[in-house]
């Protein structure tokens, strides 16, 4: 935890607005004990203006449900300092796209993603989605830097098409 609060203020030393927050491959050992975590570092990303996003993919790790249990913690907690960092698992996840993003609603601060995937995502839907939600960084999370050109190539079609 005090690794996550010193990205925090390395966050805000920065000039960035969001931090990208996970634990890992940690296990929680209850619901109010993942609460209690995140209370703790909402206190620090308030007093440093930042934006903690737990990436919604991750969540699921920690033993306490998916995306839909994400969201109510985030609501429970209901502070403008934590939200859902959005990483669309599609088509090795349950939800599409624009299904997760629709469920996230208001509480996404961040999106990422893969390589863009014309074969298995519907981006005319997705950027429906992110219209009601969303306008800001879109970040990729590719493995291969020649795969970064082509994406962004791609990307730039699909926002001229649907945004």
């Amino acid at each position: 935890m005090e690794i996550l609060k010193e990205d925090t203020r390395l966050t805000s030393d920065l000039g960035a607005r969001v931090l990208l927050v996970h634990f890992g491959y940690s296990r929680a050992e209850s619901w109010d004990e993942a609460k209690s975590i995140l209370l703790s570092l909402v206190e620090e990303a308030e007093a440093n203006d930042v934006t903690l996003g737990f990436e919604s993919g991750i969540w699921a790790r920690l033993g306490l449900g998916g995306l839909l249990e994400l969201c109510r913690m985030v609501d429970e907690i209901a502070s403008d300092h934590l939200g859902v960092y959005e990483h669309c698992y599609w088509p090795r996840g349950t939800l599409k796209p624009h299904e997760e993003i629709e469920l996230v609603g208001r509480r996404i601060v961040a999106l990422h993603s893969g390589r863009i995937d014309l074969k298995n995502v519907d981006y005319e839907a997705m950027f429906k989605a992110l219209k009601k939600y969303y306008d800001w960084y879109w970040m990729f999370e590719i493995d291969e830097w020649s795969e970064v050109e082509e994406s962004v190539k791609l990307l730039r079609e699909l926002m001229k098409k649907y945004w």
